[in-house]
């Protein structure tokens, strides 16, 4: 990654390439790429916060461990924005942002396939980009 743009924009594809999956009935795919786009954006806010163009931004040849992280509480807190979800009186964004946590980690990619059906990807989908409480456009809003 070159910078923080290009990260933003990764997100949005890996978000675009979960929809190509659900419309193909592929849902395990589907949240996890879904999931991935949101890790992204955290990832791209952190990178501003720190000041840093690259993802594999590396200090004695290790890459910095706030970009090794997958969890995205973790994630969350690291780009500044724990306490703006947790404070949240936006009852519908705040039950998508539990239901992303709930239902997605970095280990699905390796679940064993048809562990996710049309049901839990759509609602993650909506959860993720709804225009109006979704959580990457509420990432978005914070740049």
């Amino acid at each position: 990654m070159d910078n923080v743009t290009e990260i933003i924009k990764l997100a949005e594809i890996r978000l675009k390439e979960a929809k190509v999956l659900f419309n193909n009935q592929l849902y395990d795919g589907c949240i996890y790429l879904a999931g991935y786009s949101v890790e992204l954006m955290l990832k791209a806010k952190i990178a501003q916060l720190l000041d840093v163009d690259d993802l594999f931004v590396t200090f004695d040849s290790r890459v910095l461990r706030p970009f090794k992280v997958h969890n995205l509480e973790d994630l969350l807190l690291y780009s500044g924005l724990y306490k703006e979800v947790a404070e949240s009186e936006d009852e519908t964004f705040y039950g998508y942002w539990s239901l992303l946590v709930s239902r997605w980690s970095e280990h699905l990619r390796y679940e064993k396939c048809g562990t996710c059906d049309m049901v839990n990807a759509s609602e993650l989908l909506t959860a993720i980009e709804d225009n109006q409480n979704g959580i990457l456009q509420w990432i978005k809003e914070k740049f």
